[in-house]
């Protein structure tokens, strides 16, 4: 049996000693050093009250208790950072917002004060004794505050332990120590010491959790209510184990009072025999005993109601949210404070006590709070508000709450404070926008109107009264009688726009309407209003809106109106438009004469212009002086003149029959900064022009100005636009001369140079013939993108709008340079989306041309590797629409980055060096940009180590069933039969190289130098087609054509297909050519496919018979 007990001890210990893992089930505690209510054992594990019952508790639950030991400030930290889930015997003065705390307690104590022999009744018997703590004790903080507050000086001496400082006194090196009173409760029969009637600092002890872990908290706190029911549960069990007194004897300790009773026996053999003698004695003890007895029940009593006053002061002040402080009413000192005063005010514990609460005013008048607190304690208030300074120097607003308290003969005041800052701000706000308000109303000179819908009581403001210009007793109070002062043009307006409002169809009341007020004027006037309440069935119960006073701005719209009718009328005359603005100022000023004076080089070179409709007020009775003191006085804005008869401008011969006038209004009329004229409008009577008058001459005058810059300008505009339509046909006449100049020769060379290359030639002179047409088409690119280039700087390229085979285009474009991939090794790849239809409308030639500049430049920067071309749609809103999408990428020597910003501008090169690697004029992808700027779409380039992508979109359509049908691509045969051909051509080299051409193709050809010849040669022979050369002396090619589509007498031969032969490029050529009856073109230099194509597609295909 021993050994078995031996071997269970053993794996106890053993179990102690090994850690606990926070299992998935397990709850991790913090605790901290308080014994015997937690502390560390020899083990490292967790002893002590508080550990017992939380593994008691979590074994309940079925939970494994993982304890994490720490300060009380470290427990705290960890439970908030997540480190642990609960927190064990944390005072309930911790909680805040994160922290909440179980309903029951686990235990509560506070601190005490032990002593071996000295009689203290009080923490004044203190006074100049040594008085021990252990460095693990919680309470010497507030130890420290009690004996500060009651002014008490002692001396202070640390230990490790509260124990060690209770065994010092026990052994008389202390007068007292100070512990916890679980602590001295266990400990001081075996030390030797005795608690006192001094406690403090009560604590109740709890489980604590963030508020994330509140169902784990609740589940703890049940369980832990319910073991403090049952008397015989762990929780008592755990009670009695560390509660109980130390120090009883066991095992030899039973020997020794086996003996004592022994001789207890014989002692009372003795005492009954000495019976007699002690009878008397045993009767004084006996009743000292029971004394002693009556003495310890009331100690007793009186710890009890001391505790209990205890916990009433710890709940109700120490663990209040609510920040308390206890100030002696004579001399206004805080004698204590709740931890929630010290957080609120934010001075470290302890430092609130002994301050004087009117020194936590922030001004130094303290006669007001003073005056506050006598008011309290005189029955005439409870409460006060003023404003505190925190600890920080931040002014609070706070309402202080103040009960009269009396503790002995010594009057007190409970404060309570609440921080109202955010009311009083709230408040003050609130003030400050009703005060806005006002006077934004006052400013905006608003009328305020309610009406009770179900009373038909109208309420109107002050400010009803000035604008009716009515005492406030004669303001309407009913609708109808409101309705009664309306305009009869506006008053079903206003009816119907009530009665929407009042039905719910729009949200706003507003409506601008006229209204009589008592001086027998209209004034106009703005509402804008809301239904405020509706009853349960919807019906409007309350409305309520402002009106302000527009009459001034209807006026001025008014004048405005008319002045736009007035200027809309305007013809191209500036003196009959003049003229009519002077009518019109008069008109709408009430004057009776408006005129405009202009004012002429000489000083008696002025020009009256009259107003229409001006009476018969006499305009000459001003004398021109006053137009020079107006230069004069050199500033813009009305001149006045009031009795003008009496003024130094009256003249001095008025005309006779006229009136004279009494007033003069007058603006000058300012040109480039010089008085050109003056605008002015006389008046019958007296007139002070308002505000709105002003501005309205102002609007006259600037528009009179207006009307001499046309007249003074007008012939500078008509020669300005002369000379630039002249500078244009110029420009115009000189592209179309270069273009036909330049052509004109090159054609001549690559007409002979394309015969040469038909002829036998061996393989050096076969080389020759390439390499020079390769310079002459090479030469043609840079002159068509010169020319291209200025048709677009000058707004002259128009776009054609006609089907295409995309992909055909792009095989096209590709096919030019397969050449020159083969020798640079690059790959040339296509990826056209299914998007794609076969057939668009759109330019063929200028998406040929963009094609043909970004794959050009793709091959010529890409010294091998690959080029790549893609196209996709995307479809648009309107049908048939879409965006045509095309990118060219390639892995060439790429585009550096400081020039991608720049590689659109025209004559932008990437190599622009002296020694540059790759020619070229530096407008391709400028002309690129152009083009696809016209077509509705955008160019974009991206660039890096690894090459370039340039892709852009342009707008086209697709193509319908017919255009589809009409533009199926047909091959064009490498030759046509036999045909006689027509050919008119000035030029002799281009006609000998166009000749020989036709004769290679096996065509018989008549040739003419100019339009007569050939008209004469069609007259005399028979023709298949006609090539009439554009600009020939005496009889042009286009004359020449309309004369053959327009002369009768040549029968179906006026019908011949004529091609144009022509060395013009510029826009609207080819329409010309059409209009003119041709049929095709074709662009100088000839190339010898063109022709071929040409021909095969105007004559017909002739059945194999021979002609004569």
């Amino acid at each position: 049996m021993a050994i078995r007990i031996l071997f269970l001890t053993a794996l106890f210990c053993l179990s102690v000693h090994l850690p606990a893992s926070a299992g998935e089930g397990s709850v991790r505690v913090g605790y901290y050093e308080n014994s015997p209510l937690a502390f560390t054992g020899p083990d490292g594990a967790a002893q002590g009250l508080v550990p017992d019952i939380v593994r008691a508790v979590g074994k309940a639950l079925g939970r494994e208790t993982v304890f994490v030991p720490g300060t009380r400030e470290e427990c705290r930290g960890r439970l908030l950072a997540g480190e642990t889930d609960l927190c064990a015997g944390l005072p309930f003065s911790y909680g805040d917002g994160n922290v909440i705390f179980s309903g029951n307690s686990i235990i509560a104590d506070w601190g005490a004060v032990y002593v071996r022999d000295l009689t203290v009744l009080g923490i004044k018997d203190l006074d100049g004794r040594n008085v021990g703590f252990g460095r693990d004790c919680s309470h010497v903080d507030a130890f420290k505050r009690l004996v500060g507050s009651h002014g008490v000086g002692l001396t202070l001496r640390m230990y490790d332990t509260c124990r060690e400082a209770l065994a010092a006194v026990g052994r008389g090196d202390l007068d007292a120590a100070v512990a916890n009173r679980v602590l001295g409760l266990r400990h001081q029969r075996e030390l030797g010491v005795q608690d006192t009637l001094v406690f403090f600092d009560p604590v109740s002890l709890r489980l604590a959790a963030r508020s994330e872990a509140a169902e784990l908290l609740a589940a703890m706190d049940a369980e832990l209510g319910a073991l403090r029911v049952d008397r015989g549960s762990a929780y008592h069990q755990a009670m009695r184990r560390w509660l109980s007194p130390t120090g009883e004897k066991t095992g030899a300790g039973a020997v020794a009072l086996w003996v004592a009773s022994v001789v207890l026996a014989l002692l009372t053999v003795a005492i009954i025999w000495l019976g007699r003698r002690l009878f008397k004695k045993s009767f004084e003890a006996d009743r000292t005993g029971k004394a002693l007895e009556q003495e310890t029940e009331i100690r007793k009593r009186a710890q009890s109601a001391l505790w209990e006053s205890t916990e009433r002061h710890r709940a109700m002040f120490i663990d209040s949210h609510m920040p308390l402080m206890l100030v002696e009413s004579a001399s206004g000192r805080i004698r204590e404070a709740n931890p929630a005063a010290e957080r609120f005010y934010g001075y470290p514990m302890g430092r609130l006590v002994g301050m004087d609460l009117d020194g936590l005013r922030p001004d130094s008048r303290p006669e007001h709070l003073a005056d506050g607190l006598d008011d309290v304690r005189e029955g005439g208030g409870k409460r006060l508000i003023t404003r505190h300074r925190l600890a920080d120097g931040r002014v609070r607003d706070v309402e202080l709450f103040v009960s009269v308290v009396h503790l002995g003969e010594v009057g007190h005041d409970l404060v309570c404070v609440l921080d109202i800052s955010d009311q009083v701000a709230a408040d003050r706000a609130k003030r400050e926008t009703d005060e806005r308000l006002d006077l934004a109303v006052r400013g905006g000179d608003l009328a305020f109107w309610d009406w009770d819908v179900a009373e038909d009581l109208l309420i109107l403001s002050d400010r009803w009264a000035g604008l009716l210009e009515c005492g406030f007793d004669r303001l309407p109070r009913r609708l109808e009688d409101w309705y009664g002062r309306l305009h009869p043009d506006d008053a079903a307006t206003v009816r119907h726009e009530v009665e929407r409002s009042l039905a719910g169809d729009t949200p706003v009341f507003q409506v601008e309407y006229r209204v009589r007020t008592d001086a027998d004027s209209w004034r106009w006037l703005a509402s804008r209003g809301r239904v405020f309440h509706r009853g349960p069935d919807g019906d409007s119960r309350r409305m309520v809106g402002i009106a302000h006073d527009v009459t001034e701005r209807r006026r001025a719209e008014n004048r405005l109106a008319s002045i736009n009718t007035c200027v809309l009328g305007f013809t191209a005359d500036p003196d009959e438009n003049i003229s009519s603005l002077c009518g019109l100022i008069r008109e709408l000023l009430g004057g009776q004469v408006g005129c405009y004076n202009r004012f002429g080089s000489g000083a008696s070179g002025c020009a009256s212009i009259r107003g229409t409709n001006s009476c018969a007020l006499s305009a000459g009775c001003i004398d021109e002086g006053v137009f020079a003191a107006m230069i004069a006085e050199g500033k813009p804005g009305v001149f006045l003149v009031k009795d003008l008869a009496d003024s130094p401008y009256a003249a001095q011969t008025p005309h006779a029959g006229e009136a004279a006038p009494s007033t003069f209004a007058g603006e000058l009329v300012f040109l480039d900064g010089k008085a050109v004229g003056a605008l002015y409008v006389l008046f019958r009577g007296d007139f002070d022009p308002t505000e709105n008058d002003r501005q309205l001459m102002g609007i006259v005058a600037a528009t009179i100005r207006v009307e001499e810059e046309r007249k003074l300008s007008g012939q500078q505009l008509i020669r300005a636009k002369e000379a630039a339509e002249s500078a244009n046909r110029a420009k115009s006449e000189f592209l179309a001369n270069m273009s036909h100049e330049i052509r004109t020769p090159l054609n001549g060379i690559f007409g002979m140079l394309q015969l040469v290359g038909g002829t036998r030639l061996d393989d050096e002179q076969r080389d020759y013939v390439d390499t020079a047409l390769n310079s002459g088409r090479s030469l043609l690119r840079v002159i068509n993108d010169v020319l291209d280039f200025s048709k677009m700087e000058a707004g002259m390229l128009s776009l054609e709008s006609e089907p295409l085979a995309l992909r055909h285009v792009v095989a096209d474009v590709l096919e030019n340079f397969t050449v020159q991939a083969a020798e640079q090794q690059l790959l040339m790849a296509v990826e056209v989306d299914e998007s794609v239809p076969p057939m668009l409308v759109g330019d063929e030639a200028r998406i040929r041309q963009i094609l043909f500049n970004l794959v050009g430049n793709a091959v010529k920067f890409t010294p091998s590797g690959r080029v790549t071309v893609e196209a996709w749609t995307q479809p648009l809103d309107a049908p048939g629409e879409m965006r045509l999408f095309l990118a060219v990428n390639d892995t060439g020597i790429g585009i550096p980055a400081d020039m991608l910003a720049t590689v659109f501008n025209a004559f932008s090169q990437v190599d622009g060096s002296h020694t540059r690697k790759y020619g070229g004029t530096g407008l391709g992808l400028g002309i690129v940009k152009r083009l696809a700027g016209l077509m509705g779409g955008e160019v974009y380039v991206e660039s890096d180590e690894e090459g370039t992508r340039i892709h852009l979109y342009i707008r086209v359509r697709e193509a319908d069933e017919v255009s589809r049908s009409c533009d199926l691509v047909v091959p064009v045969p490498e030759s046509v039969k036999p045909l006689t051909v027509l050919l008119a051509e000035d030029e002799p080299v281009n006609r000998v190289s166009v000749l020989r051409m036709l004769e290679k193709l096996g065509h018989r050809v008549v040739t003419a130098e100019d339009g007569e010849q050939a008209l004469d040669r069609l007259r005399s022979g028979e023709f298949d087609i006609i090539l009439m050369d554009i600009q020939m002396p005496g009889l042009d090619g286009l004359a020449a054509t309309r004369m053959i589509r327009d002369d009768e007498s040549l029968g179906p031969k006026a019908q011949l297909p004529i091609v144009a032969l022509t060395a013009h490029a510029m826009q609207g050529d080819r329409e010309k050519f059409l209009a003119a009856g041709m049929d095709d073109y074709l662009a100088k230099p000839v190339d010898f496919t063109d022709l071929v194509r040409v021909l095969s597609s105007l004559v017909p295909r002739r059945s194999a018979k021979s002609r004569a």
